[in-house]
């Protein structure tokens, strides 16, 4: 078993560009707050000029990275390149940063999470994690042919170095996702499935891949979140929701064996403790557990962490029957679409004049022809 020494106290984020986004810096405040562990982040230099030394601790990747691997392994990801930035290409090149990085401080054991997730005491996930004597990579399901790294957690370098060599081995895949569970299912003794919701209402989760080994809630002490709990939340990034629609909570995937359904995340309400270090869920079957991350759009980090939307009130709303629409997600979702279009208005007018008029016709059809404007 780990000694405490070995057991990672702190929690690493990593953002790979020149501008820390306003989300970023809330996400750092609320992981101070809530997740019970030091926060650390790993970024471009330029970027530290911009964090105060109180946020959080900061290294620069230019101090120890060299990205050889990654620049091998790049050419192998299917998704497209300049999707938003680099956004696929960015989510994978995070491993390797974290893989030197940890190389670099001479790390036995790394605990990294996405910017967009709220974590709650993730201190007693590490340490229920080493009590089982288990060494690998440490990350939730949400399908068997897809791994989501909101929390992700090695105590065995080897593991993610193996990691690392499948994605430059010249097999293609479509994300990093995609990677760990093509990876995962290859070596099976040195990936570990963290229980998520479906684990608790399925008793078992059929999103794990066959033969890789799962933490039971009862081992964890608790549950992760994938990206369901959280999009029933909060609902799904507004960049990807359609003009024609409205962002709105409780958002639900098409029903599939290994995602909850929608009276299933309906038997799910939500407290939160006193110390605000614990989330606690409460199902039909009168479990009580506790869930140490939800992955929710970072749009809505800084309303959060401003105090203009309380978590109480937030998961109040969420123990209720209506869906409903968050301001924090009304504002980034008409910024996107009016980018978006006016910038299409310009380059390609012939195109878009038809699109903004069908849109339009539907927006009056659904909202002020029913009323909507009116309630």
């Amino acid at each position: 078993m780990a000694t405490d020494k070995d057991i990672s106290q702190t929690l690493y984020f990593v953002y790979l560009g020149t501008v820390l986004p306003t989300y970023a810096k809330a996400s750092l405040i609320l992981a101070k707050k809530h997740s019970g562990m030091a926060v650390h982040l790993i970024g471009n230099k330029v970027i530290g000029e911009t964090l105060g030394s109180s946020l959080c601790e900061f290294t620069a990747v230019e101090d120890f990275y060299t990205g050889d691997g990654f620049n091998i392994a790049k050419s192998n990801i299917k998704s497209d390149a300049r999707y938003r930035g680099g956004f696929w290409v960015k989510t994978l090149e995070r491993f390797f940063v974290l893989y030197e990085f940890a190389k670099f401080r001479g790390l036995r054991s790394i605990f990294h999470a996405e910017l967009d997730q709220l974590l709650f005491g993730t201190d007693e996930l590490v340490k229920n994690i080493e009590q089982h004597n288990l060494s690998g990579i440490f990350v939730p399901f949400h399908s068997p042919e897809l791994a989501v790294a909101s929390v992700f957690y090695c105590n065995h370098l080897d593991a993610l170095s193996s990691l690392l060599l499948e994605a430059m081995s010249g097999e293609a895949y479509g994300n990093e996702m995609a990677l760990i569970a093509q990876w995962a299912s290859k070596n099976r003794n040195l990936a570990v499935s963290l229980p998520t919701a479906a684990s608790l209402l399925k008793n078992t989760n059929v999103a794990t891949p066959q033969g890789v080994h799962e933490l039971t809630p009862k081992d964890l002490g608790g549950i992760v979140d994938a990206a369901q709990l959280g999009m029933w939340v909060a609902g799904i990034d507004p960049k990807n929701v359609p003009l024609t629609e409205l962002p709105r909570t409780k958002f639900v995937n098409e029903p599939v064996a290994h995602l909850l359904s929608k009276s299933e995340l309906e038997s799910i309400k939500f407290t939160m403790s006193k110390n605000t270090e614990t989330l606690l869920t409460a199902c039909s079957n009168n479990q009580s557990i506790r869930i140490f991350n939800l992955h929710i759009h970072a749009k809505i980090h800084q309303s959060i962490s401003s105090g203009q939307l309380q978590l109480d009130c937030l998961f109040k709303q969420t123990n209720e029957d209506k869906r409903r629409i968050l301001k924090a997600s009304l504002r980034p979702w008409l910024w996107h679409h009016a980018k978006h279009y006016t910038y299409a208005l310009f380059t390609k007018p012939h195109k878009i004049i038809p699109v903004l008029g069908r849109i339009s016709n539907n927006f009056w059809r659904k909202t002020v022809n029913k009323g909507w404007l009116r309630r």
